[in-house]
């Protein structure tokens, strides 16, 4: 039995009147919550179910299949919610699911006839494309979680006078670090599926007063957007909000920064199978001349290093990950995870560069893809950017670029654009050809950078 379902239990013995979970059609005190969990720790034990999948958005029902099936020590397989039925099938006989959870049961009148070969101890398996767009089982044990855990809810000063907005997605490591950091802390949970009911959740806000919040940096936009002259009743409650580890533009921190300004802002670097290995506080001290790929400090119990052969930062620590469910690892050298991120450290802090796989080598030269489309990005006229390599008989590789431009504009003059903004670097880092064209995304909305795959 992990710690999860320990901690929750007691803290549900200890006041079982307190309302732990909130959600927009019910408010559950702990009887409520036991009640629920208990039900379904029976299911889970006359079904004798260990290898448990769940498939189902954002609810409390996920909530309470989430803990029933940890108090058992089940390997849980985290399903997203939009899984078609055809790849769900076969995931369940990849993952040897032994039942796929969904809405409560009203009662014990399913015919299962489970024999289940899962003898591996509590663990979590997550999906996750990553930057290569290809779906990974990420197994993260409960002391990697618990590790995280306890350091965020000391960093954020989260107590169990607190209300958080879970928006987070539960099927990734950012959402189950949260819910952990809330049942520790003895939080009250306000579980929403997203973002899409803002509303409400603002009125929400208004009358139980949420103080946390957790979030993507697209969630943080949503929120700008939403909120306009609102945002000072909806900030000056708020004492903490964590943010994951993608990007946030300037407008958004300087937004932050005048708006939110006594609230505990963390953000946080870090894939799934490394989760917050840096953080970053972006509240009132932020400095925003500040390089924004600034990724912060480390947080105890883990190291780095960087590699000096590519610039590739390392990890070592009790924060990773245990390993790929069905994939040879190849991710750790003698203990380190290999990130696949380019850092560069000046004045003893780490700035990320890019990432391995889209680092070129022109000439002997590296230089690295995200850095060039960044700077042409900044260019007025040029929605989206993509840096690639072409052969060439002198470098043995020279760089090409595809653009999407904002609106029509000469392309003679774009050209202009492009050089002087590239004036001062070394020649090499001048694009040979370059082609006006749509840019493809992966399924993530990433940029696909291979070159038989651009369209030109």
């Amino acid at each position: 039995m992990s710690s999860l379902y320990k901690i929750f239990s007691k803290n549900i013995k200890k006041e079982p009147s307190k309302i732990f979970i909130y959600s927009f059609n019910e408010t559950l005190n702990g009887d409520s919550c036991k009640k629920r969990i208990n039900f379904l720790r029976k299911f889970i034990k006359k079904y004798k179910i260990k290898n448990i999948g769940i498939n189902y958005k954002n609810s409390t029902d996920w909530f309470f299949w989430y803990l029933a099936a940890d108090s058992y020590d089940c390997q849980i397989v985290l399903i997203k919610n939009d899984t078609k039925k055809k790849e769900l099938n076969k995931i369940k006989a990849k993952y040897q699911i032994d039942y796929i959870a969904g809405k409560i049961p009203k009662k014990f009148n399913l015919k299962l006839k489970i024999k289940s070969n899962n003898k591996s101890k509590r663990r979590d398996i997550l999906f996750t494309s990553g930057s290569l767009n290809f779906a990974k089982g990420v197994i993260i044990s409960e002391k990697a979680y618990l590790h995280v855990a306890k350091i965020l809810v000391n960093k954020l000063n989260q107590n169990d006078n607190d209300i958080e907005l879970l928006s987070m997605p539960f099927d990734h490591s950012f959402g189950l670090v949260r819910l952990r950091c809330c049942i520790f802390a003895g939080t009250k949970i306000f579980i929403s599926d997203g973002l899409k009911k803002f509303p409400e959740i603002f009125k929400f806000s208004q009358e139980n007063k949420i103080s946390g919040l957790s979030l993507v940096p697209s969630g943080l936009e949503l929120i700008k957007l939403l909120l306009k002259d609102k945002v000072n009743l909806f900030s000056k409650k708020l004492n903490y909000i964590e943010i994951g580890s993608s990007h946030i533009s300037k407008e958004v921190r300087v937004w932050l920064k005048e708006n939110f300004l006594k609230t505990n802002i963390i953000h946080h670097y870090g894939m799934t199978e490394a989760s917050r290995s840096f953080l970053l506080s972006r509240g009132k001290r932020d400095d925003l001349k500040k390089n924004i790929n600034l990724i912060g400090k480390i947080i105890p119990g883990c190291k780095y290093k960087i590699d000096e052969t590519n610039g590739e930062l390392l990890l070592k620590g009790k924060n990773l990950f245990d390993g790929y469910f069905d994939q040879e690892n190849k991710s750790f050298n003698n203990g380190w995870f290999r990130t696949r991120d380019i850092v560069k450290k000046k004045s003893n802090n780490l700035y990320l560069i890019g990432r391995a796989d889209n680092q070129f080598n022109i000439g002997g030269n590296k230089i690295q893809a995200e850095m060039i489309e960044e700077l042409i990005e900044n260019i007025n006229y040029i929605k989206k950017c993509v840096c690639f390599t072409q052969p060439d008989v002198i470098y043995g590789s020279s760089l090409a670029l595809t653009l999407e431009i904002k609106k029509n504009i000469k392309k003679e003059n774009i050209l202009k654009i492009i050089k002087k903004k590239l004036i001062d670097l070394p020649n090499y880092y001048i694009p040979k050809k370059i082609f006006f064209k749509k840019i493809l995304l992966t399924k993530n909305g990433k940029k696909i950078r291979t070159p038989q795959k651009i369209i030109y």
